[in-house]
């Protein structure tokens, strides 16, 4: 252990050494080139005050880049003397300068903990650097609140909790009382009221028996009465009976008189649809016959030869006509005539 620390110190020293050697060609040459370095930074920052005066403490993050180391060492002796003498010191003031903002502890600690945080970072990136060192980001690892605030938040939180326990607790407790104040009402009434049906049982007893024995005497007459209303209503249904079937009787032939006259109706509906049907038929063959005609007499009219040859033809259908030669013999022309009479006959 202790010889790889002698050789890491002994290798550093090279390196230095190498370092200035460079630095001096470099400057003896006259020329140079600027070196820059990355640096992380941790920080803690302690009592950062809100506008309440509630105490804050938190944990910082910030990279940072030296543009020109040279330039950097000649100023301080070190990164960490930078940490300790500049770069925490400005970051208390700049964090001090933006949570002075914030009025309340209750807010940061809830609903604006992520703008704080934003606001924070935003702020301290943009006014931290300074010449020769360029801030490159900020993170705000942790936000530590006093103790007690959070012990005293936790214990609301829990009183809360049971105050809200309590609270349907009660209503649940006031739910059940008041349902068995219900259920003792209901059940004093219930007692009441079977105690009047009690009372009222035995006096309905009472005039129960009286009115039994009354009854056992009045049976007699009773059954006799029956008998008599039994005869009076048979006899008055047999007319009921009477008067129903003749208004069956009734309602029947009004019915079929009803049917038939609605069958009547159809059937004259129905010729006068069938007259109308051969009446349209008689007019298309009128119309059909009329347009034979006057086609054929633009025929005619077009053939005079033809239309005289066909009204020959027609006469000569009708009418028997003989053309005998001169001299003929005058019995010829009767056997003719009389062959035709018998042909038509």
């Amino acid at each position: 252990m202790k010889t790889t620390i002698k050789l890491s110190t002994i290798s550093a020293v090279l390196l230095l050494a190498f370092s200035l050697g460079s630095c001096n060609q470099n400057n003896e040459s006259g020329t140079y080139t600027a070196e820059k370095q990355q640096v992380v930074t941790k920080s803690l920052l302690y009592n950062i005050r809100l506008a309440d005066g509630m105490p804050l403490n938190l944990s910082i993050s910030t990279r940072w880049e030296i543009e020109d180391s040279k330039k950097f060492y000649k100023t301080f002796e070190s990164k960490g003397k930078y940490d300790t003498l500049v770069l925490m010191p400005r970051q208390q003031e700049l964090a001090n300068n933006i949570s002075n903002l914030y009025e309340s502890v209750d807010s940061v600690f809830t609903t604006q903990r992520h703008v704080y945080i934003k606001d924070l970072k935003a702020y301290i990136t943009k006014n931290l650097g300074e010449e020769n060192v360029k801030i490159e980001d900020v993170i705000i690892a942790q936000i530590e609140f006093p103790q007690t605030y959070v012990q005293t938040k936790e214990r609301l939180a829990l009183q809360d909790q049971e105050l809200k326990r309590i609270r349907k607790q009660s209503v649940i407790d006031l739910e059940n009382a008041e349902s068995n104040r219900k259920n003792a009402i209901a059940q004093g009434a219930v007692n009441v009221e079977q105690a009047k049906l009690n009372a009222e049982l035995e006096k309905i007893n009472a005039v129960t028996e009286g009115s039994r024995r009354k009854s056992m005497l009045a049976r007699a007459e009773t059954e006799k009465q029956v008998a008599e209303k039994r005869a009076e209503s048979e006899a008055r249904r047999q007319v009921l009976l009477a008067q129903a079937d003749a208004e069956k009787q009734k309602l029947y032939a009004d019915a079929d008189i009803d049917k038939k006259n609605k069958l009547k109706d159809l059937e004259v509906k129905k010729l006068k649809e069938l007259n109308l049907v051969a009446l349209e038929n008689e007019k298309k063959k009128d119309l059909i016959m009329f347009d034979q005609k006057v086609k054929m007499a633009g025929l005619f009219n077009d053939n005079p030869t033809y239309a005289s040859y066909l009204i020959n033809k027609q006469l000569a259908e009708s009418v028997e006509i003989a053309v005998l030669p001169t001299g003929t013999d005058a019995n010829v022309f009767s056997s003719l005539l009389n062959n035709s009479m018998g042909t038509k006959k």
